[in-house]
């Protein structure tokens, strides 16, 4: 039998990546592409309106799908980056022996803007046909 040829290949990168807050708290989310993970990381920076700040590595478990990182009320940021990758399992065909390699860094990033003001919400309530009680909030607090 002939000895099967060894190939590097890169492992597909997660898709679907996006970020969304409740107030100090942040949740990124993605989907899976590849199949059969072996490992992925998460990275993250912050931009404090003058400079960005060094990539902090976040934990996560080679199958999660989601991470959350909340931040001091103290803490100045106006933009946060966030960035995966993952690596596939090594596996064989009938033809060849795969070594997979991590995703690029950069092919699963998403930065979100936390200047934007938190959406507004309205509830009325009514008591009675002739009075009308409405509390309208716009904070931090608030899901965008």
């Amino acid at each position: 039998m002939a000895k099967k040829k060894t190939v590097k290949k890169e492992t597909a990168a997660n898709t679907g990546l996006t970020l969304s807050r409740n107030g100090n708290q942040f949740t990124a989310k993605w989907k899976h592409k590849a199949k059969k993970i072996e490992k992925q990381s998460i990275r993250f920076r912050t931009y404090n309106g003058k400079k960005w700040s060094k990539w902090t590595s976040g934990n996560i478990s080679k199958s999660a799908t989601s991470w959350n990182k909340t931040f001091s009320a103290s803490s100045t940021i106006h933009k946060i980056q966030v960035q995966t990758r993952v690596q596939r399992e090594d596996y064989e065909t009938k033809k060849e022996k795969v070594n997979c390699t991590a995703s690029d860094w950069k092919d699963s990033s998403y930065t979100y803007d936390v200047k934007k003001p938190p959406k507004p919400s309205l509830k009325v309530e009514s008591s009675s046909p002739n009075t009308s009680v409405f509390t309208a909030t716009s904070n931090a607090d608030s899901k965008d």
